[in-house]
């Protein structure tokens, strides 16, 4: 019993030994992630930030009600938008789990609607959440813990701090865009799983470019 005792408390402590030596280190990725962001959007605010890490651990699974209207939305929003600014692609958010994919890739002709869209859904009928929401509180905290040696570059931290933790508080934990972020890059795009990405479409986009 006595060594049975010992052994589970040696294992406790390798356990915690292995949490604490990691914590460095994802809290780099998550700094050098938000960095990238203020960069690349300097418009950005920490609900943002919220979203693309969101996105990063929940993909699009929660958006996904209905095949049909999401392929009659997408198609909307190709007829009626007039430009597609950013990148074509980039990581969510510090994991890396999913990929923003511009909707410039079926505007200009890189990847066909029907393959585009083929991914999109692929990625939501594969979800399945990364976090419970409980986990989903601590690790947001371990984000905004780490925005806040941004606050010169994020004027609005603080008001967008306590927002997003009553809308959490409340229940909710969906996100829209800030609207200067918004306003300032006007987004179009869709969340694709890494993996689906890199098969079914990354092949296509690197054909195009060759």
């Amino acid at each position: 019993m006595r060594k049975h005792l010992l052994l589970h408390i040696i294992l406790l402590a390798l356990t915690s030994f292995a949490i604490a030596s990691c914590a460095p280190k994802e809290e780099q990725l998550i700094r050098s992630s938000i960095q990238e962001l203020i960069v690349t959007y300097p418009e950005a605010t920490l609900q943002d930030i919220y979203k693309s890490c969101f996105q990063d651990y929940f993909g699009p699974g929660h958006i996904i009600a209905s095949e049909e209207d999401a392929r009659e939305y997408l198609n909307y929003e190709l007829q009626t938008t007039d430009s597609f600014p950013g990148p074509l692609y980039e990581p969510t958010a510090y994991n890396g789990y999913y990929v923003r994919a511009n909707l410039s890739l079926i505007a200009n002709g890189m990847v066909s609607f029907d393959d585009f869209f083929a991914a999109f859904i692929k990625s939501a009928k594969e979800y399945e959440p990364l976090l419970s929401i409980e986990e989903w509180k601590i690790e947001w905290q371990k984000i905004v813990d780490v925005s806040s040696e941004f606050r010169e570059k994020l004027p609005t931290f603080t008001q967008d701090s306590l927002m997003i933790a009553n809308v959490l508080e409340g229940g909710d934990y969906v996100m829209h865009h800030s609207e200067s972020y918004s306003i300032a890059y006007d987004p179009h795009y869709r969340i694709i799983k890494k993996e689906i990405f890199e098969s079914d479409i990354l092949p296509i986009i690197n054909a195009k470019i060759k």
